[in-house]
């Protein structure tokens, strides 16, 4: 079996004496805003004990935020720059929709989260490969669609296969039952 977050985060709360709890809430207190609701503050944290240890390789941080607009489908965590102590590090931010993913199973959104997490250590891990950490990605926006693609396949590595295929019989086939009655 893989080494995942939730083993990891054995392995700090028992280096530090705390209970799982503890460490879970300390990694997360500060990565999942106050706008989400709690329903999805559970799937981001059950998303992310599934992920791979150190799966975001490095001081780079991120968090998840609810938005109230819709979000295209391609879209991706933004790249913004968090600095600390004099020291600039990457941060993402997932923006999730609750008003549009209220009605998908967990499993579907779990595969959005996924996917999501897939991104980013797809970025990092480019940031990482590219001048020693710096420097701009090797693809521009108009390579979205190659990143869904990477991100797509990380996240069905990682063991996302049952929530991919949540999301396309819930989701996909809802927008195409949409086209359909727009045409």
């Amino acid at each position: 079996m893989a080494y995942t977050m939730e083993n990891q985060l054995l392995d700090v709360a028992g280096d530090l004496g705390w209970s799982f709890e503890e460490a879970v809430n300390e990694r997360l207190s500060e990565m999942i805003g106050p706008s989400v609701p709690e329903r999805f503050r559970r799937l981001v944290r059950e998303v992310l004990l599934r992920l791979p240890g150190s799966w975001d390789y490095s001081y780079a941080t991120w968090r998840v935020e609810a938005d109230g607009e819709r979000i295209p489908p391609t879209h991706f965590p933004p790249l913004g720059w968090k600095e600390v102590r004099d020291i600039c590090y990457p941060e993402y931010v997932i923006k999730i929709t609750p008003s549009e993913m209220a009605g998908w199973s967990d499993e579907a959104c779990s595969w959005t989260l996924a996917q999501s997490f897939a991104y980013i250590a797809f970025k990092l891990l480019l940031r990482l490969s590219e001048d020693g950490g710096a420097g701009e990605s090797l693809f521009s926006r108009s390579d979205e669609q190659a990143h869904a693609e990477i991100t797509r396949t990380i996240a069905l590595w990682w063991g996302f296969e049952s929530e991919l295929k949540a999301y396309d019989k819930e989701v996909c086939s809802q927008k195409k039952d949409i086209r359909r009655m727009i045409q």
